[in-house]
């Protein structure tokens, strides 16, 4: 007979061992299932996402290259960014597209081999790209559906037109906004800005921005050109428009600039150039580069200034001039001159004042140096008179008269001449746009 206290330790003893083997029975079937399971889970996690999308460009090209397993329906589109997709459903057909193929593909752009068009004059000039920015989605099994795990990409490229040295870059024509004659410039009913003005102060036009996804205005280049304000531009003057601004760089980083011209009376999508501010809250100048835009035949008319594509906050822009240039060159040298004048009012173009040399701004040191030192009169001495020549008895006649002449060079000055009024603007369509 065992004793109590005995009985309750082998009982304690084989109650310990009985849970040591269940313990280790769920490890081993824990083992088990990680074993079974596990591997293949930790495994293709490792592998990574099966699709990728990289888009590289450079002026005037794109280079969209995929890797990775694909549907055999499996395709790509490129859009202008902006655009919105499947044509059934109120989106619109793709610049370009082709099928991904299943082991994926490297396509260069603008080559056209193994790929389709549907809208290839706003996608291709000139045998380039035309400068934009651009959205390159994957869309699954001949839908219109972006691909899962393989999401889209935005692009910008940028103009591949390269200038000589010789290039004209004196501005076609500058409207330096810098007194109150240009309140007609700023059409009315600008969209999400509460008043444009012109702030005696700071001697520019500002546009009191509204926190939203469009703010924009009109400017009414037509209506000055016709009353002789504006020179009558084309779209060669019109080749790169500049404007001189000072943002809260918070606010936006990038700006819409919509044209229309005597042939393309219109504002759309295709007609519409994107150029980015500085990150900067400091004087700067932007370029909007139309050199290769689509669509741009004849006379320009009225532009739609697309403050900035979207507003974080509401803020305050100023407007110190847009310039006309033929060329990148002409705009970028007047806009450094801008800057090295101090920004602000100080037209780059405009004469220097004349110097007073006389009155009360003329200082102490500068008076000082324009009046002549006093010759010194001769001190007398001592020494004798000089014994005076002899008198010749005979001269001889000049033989010969030399009549000497001054030649005189004449400075020609600048004439600007008037500028005489276009034909009666086209209708002005304006769009709502998709984003």
């Amino acid at each position: 007979m065992i004793a109590p206290e005995t009985d309750r330790q082998l009982r304690g003893g084989i109650t310990e061992v009985s849970h040591l083997k269940k313990t280790i029975a769920f490890l081993l079937s824990l083992a088990l299932v990680f074993g079974l399971f596990g591997v293949q889970i930790f495994a293709d996690d490792a592998e990574g996402p099966k699709q990728t999308l990289t888009v590289s460009t450079e002026p005037g090209k794109m280079t969209v290259t995929l890797e990775g397993q694909f549907g055999e329906k499996d395709w790509v589109g490129i859009y202008k960014a902006g655009e919105t997709y499947d044509p059934d459903n109120g989106g619109i057909v793709s610049l370009v597209w082709w099928y991904v193929g299943e082991n994926g593909c490297e396509v260069e752009l603008p080559a056209t081999e193994g790929v389709f068009f549907n809208r290839y004059e706003e996608f291709i000039l000139d045998g380039n790209i035309i400068p934009a920015e651009y959205e390159v989605v994957v869309f699954a099994n001949d839908g219109y559906l972006p691909l899962e795990g393989c999401p889209g990409k935005y692009v910008t490229v940028k103009s591949s037109v390269i200038e000589d040295e010789e290039v004209e870059k004196a501005p076609s024509d500058i409207l330096f906004l810098n007194t109150d004659d240009y309140d007609s410039l700023f059409l009315p009913g600008a969209h999400d800005i509460g008043d444009i003005y012109f702030d005696s102060d700071k001697q520019c036009y500002i546009a009191e921005v509204v926190d939203s996804t469009d703010p924009y205005v009109e400017l009414d280049f037509d209506g000055m050109i016709t009353l002789e304000e504006l020179k009558a531009l084309t779209t060669e003057d019109a080749k790169v428009i500049s404007i001189g601004v000072k943002i809260d760089p918070e606010a936006g980083n990038e700006l819409e600039f919509y044209y229309q011209t005597e042939a393309f009376p219109f504002y759309c999508e295709p007609q519409k150039v994107i150029a980015g501010y500085a990150n900067t809250d400091g004087y700067q100048y932007v370029n909007i580069d139309l050199r290769q835009a689509p669509y741009r035949e004849g006379a320009l008319l009225n532009c739609r200034y697309d403050i900035f594509r979207s507003s974080n906050k509401d803020s305050e822009v100023e407007i110190y001039y847009i310039g006309f240039f033929k060329s990148m060159a002409g705009a970028e040298e007047f806009g450094r001159a801008w800057l090295e004048k101090g920004g602000g009012s100080n037209n780059p173009l405009a004469p220097e004042p004349p110097v007073s040399t006389t009155g009360p701004d003329v200082t102490a040191t500068q008076e000082a140096a324009e009046t002549p030192t006093a010759i010194p009169e001769a001190t007398p001495t001592d020494a004798p008179e000089a014994t005076p020549e002899p008198t010749p008895t005979e001269k001889p006649a000049d033989t010969e008269t030399q009549q000497g002449s001054s030649a005189k060079k004449g400075c020609g000055g600048i004439l600007y001449s008037g500028f005489g009024a276009v034909a009666a603007a086209a209708a002005l369509v304006l769009i709502k746009k998709k984003r």
